[in-house]
């Protein structure tokens, strides 16, 4: 999918996958109201990743019960020389 440069903050942004939105744009392109219009659509304007500049995402707000995780196994001693 043709992603129009104007579009890629607001992907990132509200963490959006551009091919849930239909693309209007000219050749194809998903332009940046196609992404607006999702956002509302989808009432996600109030969801916004805190850094839309990078791949991080923080999720210290999250609780407990919405993250799987993996118990580490336990470290393994080493034997004392002799």
């Amino acid at each position: 999918m043709k992603v129009s440069p104007a579009a890629l903050p607001y992907l990132r942004r509200f963490g959006v996958m551009p091919a849930h939105v239909k693309p209007t744009g000219p050749r194809g392109y998903l332009s940046k109201g196609d992404v607006l219009a999702y956002v509302k659509k989808q009432n996600l304007s109030q969801i916004v990743l805190k850094r839309p500049d990078s791949d991080f995402i923080d999720i210290s707000e999250l609780k407990k019960e919405q993250l799987q995780v993996k118990a580490e196994p336990a470290p393994v001693k080493a034997e004392a020389a002799s």
